[in-house]
């Protein structure tokens, strides 16, 4: 058996290649993430099967419990040992604006190429991997592509 290429990608257009562009991309997208309901974290299900949406809560938790101290870990901390659908609701927006935060933020890393095809400004990221993801940027923009259309087409995002 051997490695085999995997590649992850995000489009945006040409004229939104720019630090502000950038800027008001992202921004758009926050906002739209507190307009999001449970039927919009339900489309997320293949995302939270494929990129373990529930052990990034359970990590919060873990981290939360180590050090109680920290008040924005304490406010996480209970809105996740909640059940309550509002609670759950709150604490995924924190985690799906902490995946277009690190998203925007990767650009420009040495692990992201840029392409710029017909308007377009692609995104992508990877490697040859032998069963683990092969960049921290490819990671993030299979999440980053995994968010609510509603979310993607507030930026524009393809």
């Amino acid at each position: 058996m051997g490695a085999d290429l995997i590649v992850s990608w995000f489009t945006i257009k040409k004229e939104k290649r720019t630090e502000k562009g950038l800027k008001e991309t992202r921004d758009k997208m926050l906002k739209a993430v507190d307009k999001i309901n449970i039927k919009d974290l339900n489309e997320m299900e293949g995302y939270m099967e494929d990129h373990s949406f529930e052990e990034e809560i359970k990590t919060e938790t873990e981290n939360i419990k180590n050090n109680e101290k920290d008040l924005r870990k304490k406010i996480i901390s209970s809105l996740i040992k909640s059940e309550d659908n509002k609670n759950y609701i709150e604490a995924s927006k924190k985690i799906l604006k902490n995946v277009i935060e690190e998203t925007f933020d990767s650009i420009g890393y040495r692990d992201v190429a840029e392409i710029e095809h017909k308007g377009e400004v692609i995104f992508l990221s990877g490697g040859m991997s032998w069963g683990d993801t092969p960049t921290n940027s490819c990671e993030t923009f299979e999440k980053f592509n995994s968010l609510p259309r509603k979310i993607l087409n507030a930026g524009g995002i393809k």
